[in-house]
C-alpha cells in the first residue's frame, strides 16, 4: 500500500479529507465500526489489495477423490491452485484492472471477512482463500491494517524518495520480490528514500543510525510540516535487514501517539451519555410493567407499527428489563456482527436455562467457550456437504407428503395439512438425525412428539417466564411450582425423549448426524450432555422451521392461483426436457419458484422476534449507547415490510426476487445489502442449520406444484372460501396460521403423468 500511494498523491489528498471531515465532527479518529463513515479509505485499502495482491496463487488444494464440476473431471490427486493475478486482473470482473481505481469499491463498506464468507459475485477480491479453507484471520488483519492505514494518512503524506539531486525517484512497482509464498515489493536500491511528512505535534525528532558502510541501504526522511516552507529533517540510515523493523517502528510511534488520544477520547464517548443519539420510546406504558401490557394479541405487529413511527431502533421498558428493538438491517449488522462480541450472550429464562442443562448447547447458552465448540460441531454436521448425502432421504419424505395431501384432499373434499406438514418436518430432522421415522400422523408417537414440542414452545417463549421481568416477585415461581414444573417436564419428557432416540440411532446400521457428533466429541471437548442438548436444539429448530414457512406458503398460493400457474409452467418447461422435476442444485433452472419460495417466507415471516440477544457490556454503535444488560431484539415483520428495502411491501410480489437464485444460506452469510431475508438470524448467531431447511422446503415446494394445484375450501354451498391470512396462532415463539381447510387438486396435465 505504501508503495502504491507513493503513486497516487492525489488519493492521499482524498483520504486525508475525509479523515479530516470525520474527526471535525467526532473529535478523534474513526475506529474500524465506523468504517461507513470513511468510504473512500475503505475502497483505496481493498483497490491496493486487489492491485497488488500479496499472494501470486492460493496456497494448493488437493482432490481426495473423482469429481466433475461444469463437466470438467478432477482426477483423485489433482493439485487445486487459484491465480490471484489472472483473477484479480480479470476485466469481466473489475473494469479497466491494469488502473488504480479506487472508485470500483466507493459503495462497498462490507468487512472483507463478510465478502469472502459470501456470494462469490459479490467478492471484494480473493486474496482470503475459498470455502472450508478460507482464512479464520481475514477480520484481524483487515482491523490492523485499517487502523494502520487511517494513523498514517491523519498524520502524514507519503511521497517518493529522493536522489542526490533532490529529484524525486519513484519506487518501480514492477519489481517485486518473491519469498515463494509472499509477494513483496523488490527491497529500495541504495539511495532510495520514502519521506513521510506529518505534523511535528505528532513527531519529534527520530534519529536511526548505522554505518555499515558496505552494505546497501535505504534511507527515510521525515519532513516536519510545521511551516510547510521550512522543514526539518533526520536522515536515517537502515541496513536492507533492517528495514522490516524500523517500518515496525514508525508504525508503532505513530499508534502509540494517536491511540492514547483516541483511547482517551472513547473513553469519554463511553461515559459522556449526553452526547448520544437518543433512543425513542413508545408512549404506551405503564408503571411498573412498562409496555408489558400494551403489546396487544399480536406483539410483533404492534412493535412494528412502534418503529415505523420512531425509527430504526425504540426502546422498550419490559418490568425491570430494558429492550432495544431493531428494524434497520444495517444497524442491526452492526451490533450483532460488527459488535457481536459484545451482543452474542443470551438473557436469563429460568425454563430455557433447564433445556439446555445450564445454558449448553447452541440455542440458549452464552457465547462462551462451550458454545464455540458446540456450534463448530453443529456446523460440521449441517453443512451442505453433509446435508447432500441425505439428498435421497429428503426426496422421499417430500413425495410421501405431497402424496399425503393429495390422497386425503380427495377421500375428503379438503384437509388441514396441518399434521400432514408437522410429520414431514419431523420426520425430515428424524430421518437425517437419529436415523427414523414416523409413518403416520396416526401414529402414537407422532401425537407424543407433537404435543411434546407445544408445549417446549410455549414455555420457551415470552410468557413462559415472566418473573424475568419482575425478579422481586421470583418467590411465587417456587411457591406456584413453576421451578419443579420445568424440572419435571425436562426430566419426564424432553430429556426421556431425545435420550432415547440417540440412542436408538446410535444402535443403528443407518447413518444419521447424531452418529457424526459423537465422533466429534473429543474433537470440540463435548460430552453427553451437551449432544443431548445439541441434538434436541437441532429437532426443535428444524421441524419448526419448515413446518410453519411451509404452512403460510400454502395459505398465501391458496389466494394466488395465477402465481401457482406460472410455478407450474415454470415446471413444466423443465420437466419436458429433462424427464424429471429440478433438484435443489438445478434452482438456477427454475428462478420464478425461487422467487416465490422467498417471497413467501417474507410476507408471512414464522417468527416476529428472534431469540433474544443481550449486551454484555457497554458499547456504542452509531452514536447510540446500549448499556451493559440491555436485551437486544429484531423485529421480523417491521424489516420485512419496510418499503425502503423491499417497495410496495403489503403486495405479495414473487417478482422483486426474480433475479435472485442464490441460497438463503448464501445470502444470510454476505452483504446485508444484499441479503434476501431477515429471519435466520444476525452475526455469531445466525442459524446453522439454513441450508438444511432451505433444501426441505425446495423439495415440497416443487413436488406440490408437479403434481397439484392449491385451491380454498369450499363452503356448505360448494362456493369457495378464502383463508383468512389475518388469522395468527401464537405458539410462544414462532406465529403459524390459525387451523384451516384447503384442497390439493391433481394436475391432469403435469408432464409427469
Amino acid at each position: 500500500m505504501i508503495v502504491i500511494l507513493s503513486h497516487h498523491y492525489d488519493v492521499q489528498k482524498k483520504i486525508q479529507l475525509e479523515l479530516d471531515a470525520f474527526i471535525q465532527a467526532h473529535g478523534r479518529l474513526p475506529t474500524f465500526e465506523e468504517r461507513d463513515q470513511v468510504p473512500y479509505i475503505i475502497a483505496v485499502q481493498k483497490e491496493c489489495m486487489r492491485y497488488k495482491p500479496t499472494t501470486s496463487f492460493g496456497i494448493p488444494h488437493v482432490a481426495n477423490n473423482d469429481l466433475v464440476v461444469r463437466d470438467y473431471f478432477f482426477p483423485k490427486g489433482s493439485v487445486l491452485v487459484s491465480n490471484m493475478f489472472g483473477m484479480h486482473m480479470n476485466s469481466d470482473i473489475y473494469s479497466d484492472p491494469e488502473i488504480f481505481k479506487p472508485e470500483r469499491f466507493l459503495n462497498n463498506i462490507r468487512t472483507m471477512s463478510s465478502a469472502a464468507n459470501g456470494n462469490v459475485n459479490q467478492r471484494d477480491h480473493f486474496n482470503f482463500g475459498w470455502g472450508r479453507r478460507t482464512c479464520p484471520g481475514i477480520y484481524l488483519a483487515e482491523a490492523e491494517m485499517f487502523h494502520i492505514f487511517i494513523r498514517i494518512f491523519a498524520n502524514a503524506s507519503i511521497v517518493p524518495s529522493l536522489d542526490g539531486d533532490s529529484k524525486e525517484v519513484p519506487i518501480d512497482m514492477e519489481v517485486g520480490l518473491d519469498t515463494g509464498g509472499v509477494n513483496l515489493p523488490h527491497p529500495y536500491q541504495k539511495d532510495t528514500e520514502l519521506r513521510l511528512a506529518m505534523p511535528s505535534h505528532v513527531m519529534q525528532k527520530i534519529q536511526i543510525d548505522d554505518d555499515d558502510d558496505n552494505s546497501e541501504n535505504m534511507k527515510f526522511i521525515f519532513c516536519m510540516t510545521t511551516n510547510p516552507d521550512e522543514t526539518a529533517t533526520t536522515s536515517a540510515k537502515a541496513t536492507l535487514g533492517d528495514k522490516r523493523q524500523i517500518i515496525l517502528a514508525i508504525a508503532t510511534i505513530i499508534s502509540a501517539s494517536i491511540g492514547l488520544r483516541y483511547l482517551f477520547f472513547a473513553k469519554k464517548d463511553m461515559t459522556s451519555k449526553q452526547r448520544f443519539k437518543d433512543i425513542p420510546t413508545p408512549r404506551q406504558q405503564w408503571p411498573i410493567v412498562g409496555h408489558l401490557l400494551s403489546l396487544g394479541q399480536h406483539p410483533g405487529y404492534t412493535v412494528a407499527k412502534w418503529s415505523k413511527e420512531l425509527g430504526p431502533i425504540i426502546q422498550l421498558k419490559m418490568g425491570v428489563q430494558t429492550w432495544f428493538v431493531i428494524s434497520d438491517p444495517a444497524l442491526a449488522q452492526e451490533i450483532f456482527m460488527i459488535h457481536g462480541v459484545a451482543t452474542s450472550d443470551r438473557p436469563s429464562h429460568t425454563f430455557l436455562t433447564y433445556y439446555s442443562h445450564g445454558k449448553r448447547g447452541i440455542t440458549c447458552s452464552d457465547a462462551d467457550k462451550r458454545w464455540k465448540q458446540a456450534r463448530a460441531a453443529a456446523l460440521s454436521i449441517l453443512s451442505p456437504q453433509r446435508v447432500n448425502e441425505f439428498t435421497g432421504v429428503l426426496m422421499y419424505e417430500a413425495d410421501a407428503l405431497v402424496e399425503q395431501l393429495v390422497s386425503r384432499s380427495q377421500a375428503d373434499g379438503q384437509v388441514d395439512p396441518a399434521p400432514y406438514v408437522q410429520n414431514a418436518a419431523m420426520n425430515f430432522i428424524l430421518t437425517t438425525c437419529f436415523a427414523t421415522r414416523i409413518n403416520s400422523v396416526e401414529d402414537q408417537r407422532f401425537k407424543n412428539i407433537r404435543e411434546h414440542a407445544i408445549a417446549g414452545l410455549k414455555l420457551a417463549g415470552t410468557e413462559g417466564d415472566l418473573y424475568q421481568f419482575f425478579p422481586y416477585i421470583s418467590a411465587l415461581e417456587v411457591l406456584l411450582g413453576k421451578k419443579r414444573m420445568y424440572r419435571d417436564f425436562i426430566a419426564n419428557s424432553s430429556d426421556p425423549l431425545f435420550t432415547r432416540l440417540i440412542k436408538d440411532a446410535l444402535s443403528s446400521d443407518k447413518d444419521s448426524m447424531v452418529k457424526t457428533l459423537m465422533a466429534l466429541k473429543d474433537e470440540h471437548d463435548l460430552d453427553d450432555e451437551d449432544v443431548l442438548v445439541v441434538m434436541c436444539d437441532l429437532f426443535g429448530g428444524g421441524s419448526d422451521t419448515s413446518s410453519v414457512s411451509i404452512s403460510w406458503m400454502i395459505v398465501i398460493l391458496s389466494h394466488h392461483p395465477d402465481v401457482q400457474k406460472k410455478i407450474q409452467a415454470e415446471l413444466d418447461a423443465f420437466t419436458q426436457i429433462h424427464g424429471r422435476i429440478p433438484t435443489f442444485e438445478e434452482r438456477d433452472q427454475v428462478p420464478y419458484l425461487i422467487a416465490v419460495q422467498k417471497e413467501c417466507m417474507r410476507y408471512k415471516p414464522l417468527i416476529t422476534f428472534h431469540l433474544p440477544h443481550v449486551a454484555s457490556r457497554d458499547l456504542v454503535v452509531r452514536d447510540y449507547f446500549i448499556p451493559k444488560g440491555t436485551v437486544l431484539e429484531t423485529n421480523m415483520i417491521g424489516l420485512h415490510m419496510d418499503p425502503d428495502i423491499y417497495p410496495d411491501p403489503e403486495t405479495f410480489k414473487p417478482e422483486r426476487f426474480l433475479n435472485n437464485t442464490r441460497t438463503m444460506s448464501s445470502s444470510a452469510n454476505g452483504n446485508v445489502n444484499q441479503r434476501d431475508l431477515f429471519i435466520f438470524g444476525w452475526g455469531r448467531r445466525i442459524c446453522p442449520g439454513i441450508y438444511l431447511a432451505e433444501v426441505e422446503i425446495f423439495h415440497i415446494f416443487v413436488r406440490i406444484f408437479a403434481n397439484a394445484s392449491i385451491a380454498a375450501p369450499l363452503d356448505g354451498g360448494g362456493k369457495e372460501v378464502p383463508i383468512d391470512m389475518d388469522a395468527i396462532l401464537d405458539t410462544g415463539v414462532s406465529y403459524l396460521p390459525q387451523p384451516y381447510q384447503v384442497r390439493f387438486i391433481p394436475r391432469s396435465v403435469s408432464p409427469l403423468k
